[in-house]
């Protein structure tokens, strides 16, 4: 989200592009933080009217292309429909990396030393095996 100054510093006016490395959740806790400073905090249609002004970009076009509906008057709704069109983007789980499957075994080596009883080296044994078989 890239940040607009005009004439002070306390008078950054946040924006929202919908840019895919833009976090919409920070661009609506920004809007709620500058309602908050100014009493507005429970205004939602100048929530609503405030937030459409921070617009630009893909943002500003679907925004543009909404209807005269409640999503534009009201703040509740306005957000909503912010976060279902720009939802965050999905971090895909990587495969284990030969260092982190160093730093397991490593793990179990650290608990076989402190507790090195005989039972719980039956099990350090059965673990090394079963990673290192992955």
């Amino acid at each position: 989200m890239s940040r607009s100054r005009t004439s002070s510093p306390s008078s950054i006016q946040p924006t929202f592009s919908g840019a895919p490395n833009e976090d919409v959740a920070s661009f609506i806790q920004n809007i709620q933080q500058i309602a908050f400073a100014r009493g507005r905090q429970r205004d939602y249609d100048w929530l609503a009217d405030y937030a459409a002004t921070c617009l630009t970009g893909t943002a500003m076009r679907w925004y543009s292309e909404l209807e005269e509906s409640q999503e534009r008057d009201s703040w509740v709704l306005l957000r909503r429909a912010l976060s279902q069109r720009f939802p965050p983007p999905l971090t895909p789980q990587l495969p284990p990396t030969p260092t982190t499957l160093a730093a397991q075994i490593l793990s179990l080596e650290v608990l076989y030393h402190l507790f090195h009883l005989l039972p719980l080296q039956k099990i350090f044994r059965r673990l090394m095996m079963q990673i290192i078989k992955h």
